[in-house]
């Protein structure tokens, strides 16, 4: 039995907040800024796709 003290939240309550990552793109060595929920960053520089480390 729930009471008034036990909150039940729905799973998408609690949502990730996007931040920023720095990263080097391999090929050109340029450092780029991008946010942690880009599926698949690419370099501005020469548009080679960044691999954002887990």
């Amino acid at each position: 039995m729930q009471t008034d003290r036990e909150i039940i939240r729905p799973a998408c309550a609690e949502v990730k907040r996007p931040v920023p990552m720095d990263l080097v793109c391999e090929v050109c060595g340029a450092e780029v800024e991008v946010w942690s929920d880009e599926e698949e960053p690419h370099c501005p520089g020469c548009g080679a796709e960044l691999k954002k480390e887990a």
